[in-house]
């Protein structure tokens, strides 16, 4: 399982590390909305696609017993590990969130007080 919160530009690594018969779990897009779905790595290899929304789930609270069940546990435990882009103090913010809203970042910005 390859667990995606960045979209666009991660999509494709997502598709070179997942083994044959694999699942992508797709939650964010911070890097963009349109990644491209090559058909034939798809199909030749059985991958799964699976998008995340939990605020737009007919089922939330099944997603929200698998996020708490398996996905938490599973950083918690070192199983999962996000990517994060950069750690800044309270005065970064502003830079951070201007680099959020240009999309320029790959992974997570951490502020430290």
């Amino acid at each position: 399982v390859a667990v995606d919160g960045a979209g666009k530009v991660t999509f494709a690594d997502c598709l070179e590390v997942i083994a044959n018969n694999g699942r992508i779990a797709c939650y964010g897009t911070t890097t963009g909305l349109d990644a491209a779905l090559p058909m034939g790595k798809l199909l030749g290899r059985n991958i799964a696609v699976y998008g995340i929304a939990l605020w737009y789930n007919s089922d939330y609270q099944a997603s929200w017993q698998t996020l708490k069940n398996l996905i938490i546990p599973a950083f918690v435990q070192g199983k999962l590990q996000p990517t994060i882009e950069e750690v800044v103090s309270l005065e970064g913010v502003s830079a951070a969130l201007t680099k959020m809203e240009e999309r320029r970042l790959m992974g997570k910005i951490i502020v430290v007080p």
